[in-house]
């Protein structure tokens, strides 16, 4: 996180500059000090400190600890879905935003790709919602808004996959979104009268789910063909990034403060933890109708070997041994997704199945 001050007196305006899933490792990559010179600027002419994230250290309850104040035991919010499976929208947040405490105040809020801000609930100023926004769902207050960003090539979010499976094609898609979220802001933050400016890019976030060993220095695969080709077509997103960041500052208003943050950084991947095999041996898991050579493949499709499969075949296997009881299996526990990093109980009073999950999970050691 970073500030940067306007001197002596108070701020008339605060800018919270959101730039998801940035951390320092990402800041001091090669390709980032080379093509985002504004931001580095902001930067360097601010207090700054590296904070810890929420826990667990993801989008949707960390956006919502920065723009409450709270943890996740606080406001709810823990993924981007409840135990059943359903949507976690903004309007079940248990606490207020910062934006309802200015509004509350008699200020006004100008509030853009938020995570976890959806469906858009009418605030004393501007919000635009950020993802997850189903399919052809209003994402704007007031409605009209929608409109207009759309017409201006406005979307509200690029999905990504994990580990280097997006076609390159994803940067070109990656860079517009950027180049007209960066237009957005802009025009918003220099017609409209506000108080507090909130808003998040996700870029950062976006490159670092597929390409992280490829952009940021420290795997092998950094010195690869492909991460040379792949950080020549990432200067785009990031060069537009940095475009949308200094474009919004030099529309800023004279005496406005601006606090930078982050949700989460990003790092290397160095091992993965196949609960749901332990919990199957155990025989607290049974997938369902699995004789031997079914039970083999799924094994197979959540091991070491797993990365020669295609796909389709890691994401059967995955849904096979994960995911909540189904298709008549018995499952006493089982994994959440892995975004969540948990083991839920079916019966979550059954203290025995608790203390044998314990201590199933107690000898688990980092490899290193």
């Amino acid at each position: 996180m970073s500030s940067r001050d306007v001197g002596a007196r108070a701020a008339d305006h605060v800018l919270l500059l959101g730039l998801d899933g940035l951390g320092p490792a990402f800041l001091e990559a090669p390709i980032v000090k080379e093509t985002m010179p504004n931001l580095l600027s902001l930067l360097r002419g601010s207090t700054t400190g590296v904070l810890a994230s929420t826990l667990p250290p993801y989008t949707a309850p960390g956006w919502t600890s920065i723009t409450t104040g709270m943890h996740p035991d606080r406001h709810g919010v823990f993924g981007f879905t409840d135990r059943a499976g359903r949507p976690l929208t903004g309007d079940r947040v248990l606490t207020p935003r910062v934006w309802d405490f200015v509004g509350a105040s008699g200020g006004r809020s100008i509030v853009v790709n938020v995570p976890n801000a959806h469906p858009p609930t009418e605030i004393d100023g501007v919000l635009v919602s950020g993802m997850p926004v189903p399919p052809g769902a209003s994402f704007t207050s007031p409605q009209g808004l929608g409109d207009e960003l759309i017409q201006s090539d406005y979307v509200v979010d690029v999905p990504v996959r994990e580990g280097a499976r997006e076609p390159a094609r994803a940067l070109e898609l990656l860079q517009r979104m950027t180049e007209a979220r960066g237009r957005a802001v802009a025009r918003l933050a220099h017609e409209q009268s506000w108080d507090l400016f909130a808003v998040v890019f996700v870029l950062p976030d976006r490159l670092g789910h597929p390409w992280w060993k490829n952009l940021v220095p420290g795997d092998q695969m950094y010195e690869s063909r492909k991460s040379r080709r792949l950080r020549r077509a990432a200067t785009g997103p990031l060069r537009a990034l940095d475009d949308a960041i200094g474009g919004l500052l030099a529309a800023l208003p004279p005496s406005t403060a601006v606090v930078t943050c982050s949700d989460h950084g990003f790092g290397s991947l160095r091992a993965e933890v196949f609960f749901d095999l332990v919990l199957a041996r155990e025989g607290i898991l049974d997938a369902p109708r699995a004789g031997r050579a079914l039970r083999s493949t799924m094994r197979l499709g959540r091991s070491r070997a797993s990365t020669f499969l295609p796909s389709g075949a890691r994401n059967w296997a995955k849904k096979r041994l994960s995911g909540g009881p189904s298709d008549g299996a018995t499952r006493r526990a089982w994994t959440g997704p892995s975004y969540q990093s948990g083991v839920w109980l079916d019966d979550p009073s059954d203290e025995r199945l608790r203390a044998d999950v314990t201590e199933l999970l107690r000898p688990l050691r980092d490899p290193e």
